[in-house]
């Protein structure tokens, strides 16, 4: 065990540290299949998007983002 490394532990401490560590994980887990089954929630997945895409997407939000600023720019001076 890496919690305890100088000392062994009993049956009875490994079995509480097995319930200790594991129950967590089981809750989150049947919280999430509760989520999924009962209330219909989709299958979270990857986003289906390259990255040269999202580059790209950046790239055209950062462009229009200037334009914007200039149009300021000329009304403010005008």
């Amino acid at each position: 065990m890496f919690f305890f490394p100088n000392r062994k532990l009993n049956p009875t401490g490994k079995r509480l540290l097995t319930v200790i560590v594991s129950f967590p994980i089981l809750v989150v887990t049947s919280y999430v299949q509760y989520k999924r089954f009962v209330l219909g929630e989709p299958i979270k997945s990857r986003p289906t998007k390259t990255p040269e895409q999202i580059l790209l997407e950046d790239a055209q939000r950062m462009l229009d983002e200037e334009d914007r600023q200039a149009a300021r720019e000329s009304y403010n001076s005008q």
